[in-house]
Formats: C-alpha cells, sequence, structure tokens
C-alpha cells in the first residue's frame, strides 16, 4: 500500500467534532506514515479546516496532501504549495452573492486568509469550530475578494433552506458552470462543475504515479463512493451511507480509525497463511504424483505404496499445514500491495509451486533409485518413503516466508511448527522402528549410510527453497538498481 485516502467528518472523527482527531486516531496515523504509508486528507472543508489536522498528523514533516472543498483545491503540506486548483471567478461569486439575497439568504465566499460572509448565520456558527478561520462580515464583498475563491456556501435555518434550495439551485447553475451541493441542513456549498472528490484525488494520483489498486480509501457519505470503488481497499463505516456499503471492501462497526490498521493486518495474515497452507500442501501432493508417473514411463516397480502417500498426507502433511494456519503475521505485513480478489494463485505463487514440486519429485525418485541399487526394491521404496515425508516436515519451516531466509523470524516465533514437527517425527519413528507397524507399511530397517542418504536429500529440498528466495531477492535487486539509474 503506498497511501491512504482520508475523509475527515464521519470518517476520521464524528461529523463537526472540532479541527483535530483523538490521540489514538493520531499515533496510528503518524505509525502509518512512518511504514511509508502516505496520508491524503480529502475532505469537503475549506483548506482552514483541513490544514491543522495535517499538521496534528505531523504531514509536514512526512509529507502528504490535503485536498478540500470537496476536490477544488489540492495542497502539498510539506511544501505548503498549491498542486492544482479550481476556481470559481469573481464574477460568479457576487452573482451568487445577489441571488442569496434576493431570497434573504445568507451568503458565503472561502478566501485564503479569511471567510466572507453577510451575517453570521447558524450555519457558519458551526462550520467554525471546525475550521481556523476568521469570518468577515460584510454587505459589499466586491472590495474585499483578493486571493482565489475555491468554495462559495450558503447558510441559514435548515427551514429557510428547505423552502428555497430548489430555485436557488437552479438559478445559480442556469447561469453559471457550478454545482450546487446540499452538504448539511442548514449549509450549501457551492464549487466548479467539473471537479469532485474522486476527480481530485484521480488526477493527483497521476501526478504521483500511483496507481488506484496500490492505494486505501476510507469514507461515509456518497461523495466517498467513487474512491471507495476506485480504491485497492475500501473502507466505510457502519453509519456510512448504503451506497458506500455496498461498493467498499470493508465495513467498520465502529468509528475508530484504529480499527482500519488491525483489520488490514488481520485479513492480510490470514490470506498469506491460506497461501501457505496451500503452496505447502500442492508440493507434496505434486510430488507424490510425479514420482509414480517417472516410475510408470520407465517402468519401474513402484517406489510409493498407497498407504505410504496416506501417511504422508494425513500424518506428516496436515499437522504442519495446521501450524502454517495460525502463523503470526510478519512485521512487513503492512509495506505489501493490496491484493483483489480472485488473486490467490497468483503467477509467483504458481511457479513457486510446481519448481518446488519437481524438486521434492526428483529428490524423491532418487532416493529410489539409489535404494534399489545399494540394497533392494524394499530399501528403495523406505528410503523414497522416508525422503518424501521428511522434505515434507522441514519444508514447513521455509514456507513461512517467499522472501526471507528461514532464519530471519520476521513473523516471530511460531510454537505450533515445532510441536507439529515433534510430533510428525514420532508418528514417523513409531512405524519405521516397531517391527509390527513397519511390516504393516512394508517398511525395512536402513543402514547408517542409507540414513545418512536420506537426510541429505531431505535437506536439499530445504537449499532449494532458499536458493530460489535468494536469486529472486537477487534478480528484484539489480531490476531496481536499473530503474533508479533510469
Amino acid at each position: 500500500m503506498k497511501a491512504i485516502i482520508c475523509d475527515l467528518d464521519g470518517s476520521l472523527m464524528p461529523p463537526s467534532s472540532g479541527l483535530y482527531v483523538s490521540e489514538k486516531v493520531k499515533e496510528k496515523l503518524i505509525e502509518i506514515q512512518k511504514h511509508g504509508i502516505m496520508v491524503i486528507l480529502n475532505s469537503a472543508r475549506i483548506i482552514q479546516g483541513v490544514y491543522p489536522l495535517a499538521k496534528q498528523i505531523q504531514m509536514d514533516d512526512f509529507g502528504g496532501y490535503v485536498i478540500s472543498c470537496n476536490g477544488c483545491h489540492v495542497m502539498n503540506v510539506k511544501t505548503n504549495e498549491t498542486v492544482f486548483e479550481y476556481q470559481i471567478s469573481k464574477k460568479d461569486a457576487l452573482f451568487i452573492w445577489q441571488i442569496c439575497m434576493k431570497h434573504g439568504l445568507k451568503p458565503g465566499i472561502s478566501q485564503p486568509e479569511y471567510m466572507l460572509a453577510e451575517d453570521f448565520a447558524i450555519g457558519y456558527q458551526l462550520d467554525r469550530n471546525n475550521c481556523e478561520v476568521d469570518y468577515l462580515l460584510t454587505r459589499i464583498p466586491k472590495q474585499y475578494i483578493e486571493g482565489p475563491i475555491w468554495k462559495c456556501c450558503i447558510s441559514d435555518t435548515k427551514e429557510q433552506l428547505d423552502a428555497c434550495f430548489e430555485d436557488v439551485k437552479s438559478e445559480i447553475e442556469s447561469y453559471c458552470d457550478l454545482k450546487v451541493i446540499r452538504s448539511t441542513p442548514t449549509m450549501v456549498d457551492i464549487i466548479d462543475n467539473k471537479v469532485d472528490k474522486t476527480i481530485a484525488v484521480d488526477r493527483l494520483l497521476n501526478k504521483l504515479n500511483i496507481k488506484w489498486s496500490d492505494i486505501s480509501v476510507i469514507g461515509d457519505t456518497n461523495s466517498d463512493l467513487g474512491c471507495i470503488q476506485k480504491a485497492g481497499l475500501g473502507v466505510t463505516l457502519e453509519n456510512g451511507s448504503e451506497a458506500c456499503k455496498d461498493a467498499a471492501d470493508m465495513i467498520l462497526l465502529d468509528d475508530k480509525f484504529t480499527t482500519i490498521a488491525y483489520a488490514i493486518k488481520e485479513g492480510r495474515r490470514v490470506y498469506r497463511n491460506i497461501q501457505k497452507v496451500i503452496q505447502f500442501l500442492l508440493v507434496g501432493n505434486i510430488a507424490e504424483i510425479l514420482t509414480l508417473f517417472v516410475a510408470t514411463v520407465f517402468n519401474w516397480e513402484t517406489p510409493l505404496l498407497a498407504v505410504h502417500i496416506l501417511w504422508v498426507n494425513l500424518a506428516t502433511a496436515t499437522l504442519p499445514a495446521l501450524a502454517l494456519g495460525v502463523d503470526p503475521a510478519s512485521k512487513n505485513i503492512m509495506k505489501h500491495p493490496p491484493v483483489k480478489s480472485g488473486t490467490l494463485f497468483e503467477a509467483s505463487f504458481i511457479s513457486r509451486v510446481i519448481i518446488q514440486g519437481i524438486f521434492v519429485a526428483a529428490t524423491t525418485i532418487t532416493a529410489y533409485w539409489i535404494g534399489v541399487n545399494i540394497g533392494s526394491h524394499m530399501v528403495g521404496q523406505t528410503m523414497a518413503f522416508c525422503v518424501l515425508a521428511l522434505s515434507q516436515m522441514l519444508r514447513a519451516f521455509n514456507q513461512r516466508s517467499n522472501t526471507e531466509p528461514i532464519w530471519v523470524r520476521s513473523e516471530g516465533i511460531n510454537p505450533w511448527l515445532f510441536v507439529s514437527f515433534g510430533v510428525s517425527a514420532i508418528l514417523m519413528a513409531c512405524i519405521l522402528f516397531i517391527p509390527v507397524l513397519q511390516s504393516i507399511f512394508h517398511l525395512t530397517t536402513l543402514t547408517w549410510i542409507q540414513w545418512l542418504i536420506v537426510f541429505g536429500l531431505s535437506v536439499l529440498s530445504m537449499i532449494q527453497v532458499e536458493a530460489v528466495k535468494w536469486i529472486t531477492k537477487l534478480i528484484s535487486y539489480y531490476k531496481h538498481k536499473r530503474q533508479s539509474k533510469k
């Protein structure tokens, strides 16, 4: 994930609850930025209602962007530079003022340093709690308009706005290329017709060369709907609009932003663990199939009996697979890109399964061939069975990560993996060294040299996985190096 885009009122904080988020939300947003994830605040508020929050969560240090006025103004918080803007002309702003006066409503014009208004109406009183801005009350706005106009407003009582909103909206939109939005019962916002939150985010992401699939979005109203639909991970709240709930990948049952980070982390952990388990089991199944296929092609006696395959699947594969299913999350899991549905069997996953399956089959066949040549068919069969089972048990340890070496514990220790290995080893010892069970499974006692070969071939499967990780990392490093030079 490269960025998280956050709506304010109703998402990061209760609606109209002031300038700043709670300490818990602040800490989480700072933690997210420490992990290299950019924060972009996306709000209907004027810039003076968003910028103080950006400073609170240290976006001026980490870097990030503020999208205010429903997308009309985008600012780089670190440099305080305007990235792009959609302005309302002075002529249109004065026309809106006249229309409001005609209907007995209270107009407002946003300015970079203050808010122009005809009267301090109820909507402005409520809005001032959410904005670090002074109001300049006047009946002659023309002489006080000095900077760009990103948004005009209309405020009055709910009853007054209900009575004349549609008429005012029609008059303004028929004369100006603007859109009129009833944002609250006592407030109307007027912005450029060519922009909204989604258009602004899309334009900013293009400038930053970030894909929609690499971001997460949290919002609660229909103005956030487009962003939620396009994002790699769209999040809304239980009190969000029905449209947002239908479009979201995740619905939070409370209004605590801290829940998002935990939910994303836990969801990724479960997804990665499912991949680990499937990869682990498929490799064993491919190895079994290929071993029997090669024996059939060369007209050999069967290297593995049905009881051997059943034992491997039930005793030495099931327990480690269950342990992998409860593996703790990697420390780097929040740096992974968002996962879209239908991508469980990605290309790299399939290639790993096939390569590992072929290698384990090769070591199993080699064990059988050596056993037959230095002993007998039963010796070969016993060695093949031991290599297949031990490879499965040992491979569970380096299936925990597809990138980190087995000795790097970025996921933390998984005690259940050691328990599963111990139980599987005891079960294997029972059928290999207890004469009655040895006879039932058609196995024989091996010499120390034969055991040495078995352990050597079994460990090779672990070395192969680690070698592939190292080669993949090396290729990725040189690719990144070449791209950096360009």
